[in-house]
């Protein structure tokens, strides 16, 4: 039975957890033995969910550029129309410090529809 009384890690620490993640999935399918691995086409929504996390990206802006590196690096989607499209609502978001935005709501105002699985 797990103790009621142990906090639970910060948001802080759980980017850094998800960031990590992401890392070792882009290390890993740059390896010639799974070059061929579907495994990176499902960065695109932890990525998003980490680029939500305004406050933290407020506090650690050098996480933003190692975000953008990572999912540019590895994610074959990276340059789609789709994508541009997330990563300019994700930059509004941090741009107005917005730790509440709904994406969903921003693509409705854009008249477009935009995927993260």
């Amino acid at each position: 039975m797990a103790d009621s009384n142990l906090a639970s890690p910060s948001t802080e620490v759980l980017m850094s957890r998800l960031m990590a993640a992401i890392d070792a999935l882009c290390e890993t399918c740059r390896r010639p033995q799974y070059s061929q691995s579907l495994a990176t086409n499902s960065i695109l929504y932890p990525y998003t969910a980490a680029r939500l996390e305004v406050a933290v990206l407020v506090r650690r802006p050098e996480w933003v550029e190692e975000l953008r590196r990572l999912v540019k690096l590895c994610d074959p989607y990276a340059m789609t129309a789709n994508f541009c499209t997330l990563d300019e609502m994700l930059d509004e978001a941090l741009d107005k410090g917005d730790d509440d935005y709904d994406i969903d709501e921003q693509a409705r105002r854009r008249n477009t529809e935009v995927a993260t699985f």
